[in-house]
């Protein structure tokens, strides 16, 4: 999500009403034209968001190299923002679309790997990222009568994370406040034979691992890699990825297994499992860097200095 500056005291207040509005509204204007309208707004958060906007292009610098230039970091960067008030688009009109509109507007590749992970009996840990809109996508396995419990970061004012959270709950899934309570839900979900829902790229509690992602160390969460050597399941990596034409492709990759009796140690265990899920964040960010929804920086230190270029203009 676009983070509203967190100094300016009335920005929780704004931020609410205009997500009241977006549900008022977003669900009446037809699909073509609330995807130009929306994009729309995306180019204006573009220009006016700034610290948001360096954010982005520091992470998009790192990730598209350093021969990209400039010019072709804003192009990617702003397109990063049109797709993700598009998603925003998704989520107001979420109450009105059924899982069954989804699907007419999504190909799904190698679906026979999610439900072969979870005929194990294990549950199944869904790794993903802030990529394309799992949002949207996601109600497709509630509307296919899978259970899922899908972990979000909180928001504030809280009046804002119950709106957010009503909306994407609306058709089925589950979704939770990142914590410590999350721990207890999502391991009763998995000992039912549920999936578990993960974001796998931002490092919400501080407590994640330093691992190389696009050349330089990132502090990237690995609590996927501990719920599956603590239980056993199997982690099912996915990426939603959205077209231009606003359909959606979805690529769910081979199950990764993590065991400790294959390594020397649990810690070497998380550690490889969690290498193997930042390379597959590698993988399709560098084929879809503007589907990257990500507006914090990644690399802390190395953002600090791409921050100063991209500020100054």
């Amino acid at each position: 999500m676009v983070h509203v500056p967190a100094h300016v005291a009335w920005a929780p207040m704004l931020a609410y009403a205009a997500f009241r509005l977006g549900c008022l509204i977003a669900p009446r204007i037809p699909a073509k034209l609330g995807y130009a309208l929306f994009s729309f707004f995306g180019t204006l958060a573009y220009i006016i968001a700034k610290p948001a906007r360096a954010a982005v292009e520091a992470n998009l610098a790192r990730v598209l190299g350093p021969g990209a230039g400039e010019n072709r970091v804003r192009v990617v960067a702003r397109q990063t923002f049109r797709n993700a008030a598009k998603n925003y688009y998704d989520l107001f009109r979420l109450p009105r679309l059924p899982a069954s509109q989804v699907e007419r507007i999504l190909t799904i590749h190698h679906w026979e790997r999610l439900e072969q992970a979870l005929a194990e009996g294990r549950g199944l840990i869904l790794a993903t990222a802030h990529f394309g809109n799992f949002d949207l996508v996601g109600q497709v396995l509630a509307g296919r009568a899978f259970r899922v419990t899908a972990l979000a970061e909180p928001l504030e004012p809280p009046r804002l994370f119950r709106l957010v959270m009503s909306l994407r709950n609306c058709q089925g899934l589950s979704f939770e406040p990142v914590g410590p309570a999350a721990l207890r839900s999502v391991l009763r979900a998995l000992r039912r034979g549920e999936i578990v829902g993960l974001a796998c790229d931002r490092d919400l509690q501080g407590n994640g691992l330093k691992l190389p992602f696009f050349g330089e160390e990132a502090r990237l969460p690995a609590g996927a890699v501990y719920l599956a050597l603590k239980t056993g399941a199997p982690i099912v990596p996915a990426f939603v990825v959205r077209h231009r034409n606003n359909t959606f492709t979805a690529f769910v990759e081979e199950p990764i297994r993590v065991s400790e009796t294959e390594s020397e140690n649990e810690e070497e265990a998380v550690r490889l499992g969690a290498q193997t899920i930042a390379a597959l964040l590698e993988k399709y960010i560098s084929r879809y860097p503007d589907q990257w929804i990500v507006f914090d920086p990644i690399w802390k230190d190395a953002s600090q200095r791409e921050l100063g270029v991209y500020c100054e203009r």
